[in-house]
């Protein structure tokens, strides 16, 4: 019975090694960068923080954050946010791209019980509203990607106002 477990064991670790390369996980926290990652368009703010953590960013008025990694491709498993103001359709944009094109998408507007299409979001179907943390989990969409972004969105008008705290993921061994 050890015998046939233990090949089992090695024989699904063999398997998944010949399709996926070791990860590591990281997570972007605004107070550090892992190595080979780099953020731009990021508003170092210590106040108003998601969860209570400091420091956090600030994306607003039609403004982009993003990060990347040229180094190795990654995986945004969650993010989390939080939409300071109310206006009706002020919204953020989560999108993840690999070679420049968009692979991945995620939309959140207040008021709205909005997100991916196949409905795969921790968020579910309740309305999203002001002053309320809300961490998401990405789906497949946001795996094997070189660059996240994050921008606010309100149809090229004044945007909401949104902070936000930390993106988790994975990132391929080197």
């Amino acid at each position: 019975m050890k015998k046939m477990l233990a090949t089992a064991i090695v024989a699904t670790f063999l398997g998944l090694g010949a399709a996926y390369s070791a990860t590591v996980p990281f997570v972007i926290d605004f107070g550090t960068t892992p190595a080979g990652f780099t953020v731009s368009g990021a508003t170092v703010n210590n106040g108003n923080c998601p969860f209570g953590t400091a420091p956090c960013s600030l994306v607003n008025d039609n403004s982009t954050l993003t990060v990347t990694n040229l180094t190795s491709l990654f995986t945004i498993a969650s993010a989390t946010f939080r939409f300071q103001g109310d206006a009706s359709g002020n919204g953020v944009l989560f999108e993840a791209l690999r070679l420049g094109s968009v692979v991945g998408t995620a939309l959140f507007k207040i008021g709205a019980s909005s997100g991916f299409g196949d409905g795969s979001l921790s968020v579910g179907s309740v309305p999203i509203t002001k002053k309320v943390d809300y961490e998401v989990m990405f789906n497949g969409d946001f795996a094997g990607i070189d660059t996240f972004r994050i921008t606010s969105d309100n149809e090229d008008k004044k945007a909401a106002n949104l902070r936000v705290d930390t993106f988790k993921g994975t990132v391929a061994a080197v």
